[in-house]
């Protein structure tokens, strides 16, 4: 194998001393054999030294779009419909980084009550390393490939150009 198209500065860590060729992805096997991917190691989030997953929150977002949660006796807040949700690291003085959501909502939801419930139902259901403390940001649409993979790169980007 040559490398990558034009990326020659790739090119010098993709593959091992042991020949494994480095894809970037994180995965695991089963007991059976079966390889998963979960993730791409470079959308890691590294809050205070612990890994979070982006995917592992969006999941839990996605997830509650059709639940109810009670989070104090007198409230229960129901999730609005969510269309689309994407996780970034943001940089954080102390912490290193911390997850920062951006959610496209169905028309008619209401802002305020869907930033309110994303951040109680994470709080509630993940560990404080996990917890949403760059914020949640309400966008119209999320940047996407061509084949309809949401590009965390743009979002750090737009993050980083305020």
């Amino acid at each position: 194998m040559l490398g990558y198209f034009n990326m020659a500065e790739d090119d010098e860590n993709l593959i091992d001393e042991h020949r494994w060729l480095r894809t970037g992805d994180l995965l695991y096997y089963d007991e059976d054999g079966f390889y998963y991917v979960v993730d791409r190691v470079k959308d890691l989030i590294k809050v205070n030294g612990v890994q979070v997953s982006p995917s592992e929150l969006v999941s839990l977002v996605e997830f509650c779009k059709s639940h109810e949660f009670d989070f104090d006796e007198d409230v229960i807040l129901t999730h609005p419909s969510v269309r689309e949700a994407a996780v970034i690291g943001i940089d954080h003085p102390e912490s290193g980084q911390v997850p920062k959501a951006f959610i496209v909502l169905q028309d008619g939801v209401d802002e305020e009550a869907a930033v309110l419930s994303i951040r109680a139902l994470v709080n509630e259901k993940l560990a404080p390393v996990k917890q949403l403390r760059g914020g949640v940001e309400v966008c119209t649409e999320l940047p996407k490939t061509s084949s309809g993979k949401v590009k965390r790169s743009e979002l750090r980007k737009r993050f980083a150009s305020r």
